[in-house]
């Protein structure tokens, strides 16, 4: 073999591997952006909600939290919301769309009890939802609690999933 060929196929074997690892670069970069996105997203409307939930429990009224969460949930689908009290009490909304696992609900309800923050991917090795809890503040509502934001990872209708791994 001449050293044409020798030095073309050595150059192209070298091109191959630089765009190759540029590419595995650029993928994980997306992703990382995509995931930041998705979280953001979901704090920045756990956030606006947290206000609007707290405001009307204090003033006893779930039937208007319920609305509020059917309301949404029917606009984004992709979203499930709950309000977990302190007392064991949970109020959710009719229109829910995602299936919540056992073991989340306990985590959400722990969360609750201890009223801190949460926020996880579950399961944690191939996510299928991002989960969020938010406690209320201490001086808008005299009744602890969280509220949970549940986001699933998956497009609509259960197609391929689209938050890179």
């Amino acid at each position: 073999m001449s050293v044409i060929y020798k030095l073309t196929l050595s150059l192209f074997a070298l091109s191959l591997m630089v765009f190759g690892i540029y590419g595995t670069y650029q993928l994980r970069t997306e992703s990382q952006d995509l995931r930041d996105d998705v979280e953001q997203e979901t704090r920045l409307l756990a956030h606006s909600l947290l206000v609007s939930v707290e405001n009307a429990i204090r003033d006893q009224q779930p039937e208007d939290v319920q609305e509020l969460l059917q309301q949404i949930e029917r606009i984004k689908p992709s979203f499930d919301m709950r309000i977990y009290i302190q007392n064991r009490s949970v109020i959710r909304s009719d229109a829910e769309s995602l299936k919540w696992p056992e073991k989340v609900e306990h985590i959400l309800y722990r969360a609750a009890l201890e009223s801190e923050m949460k926020q996880f991917y579950f399961p944690e090795d191939e996510p299928d939802f991002l989960v969020l809890s938010l406690p209320f503040n201490k001086t808008s509502t005299a009744i602890p609690g969280n509220l949970a934001v549940v986001r699933s990872l998956q497009k609509a209708h259960g197609r391929e999933n689209w938050l890179c791994r």
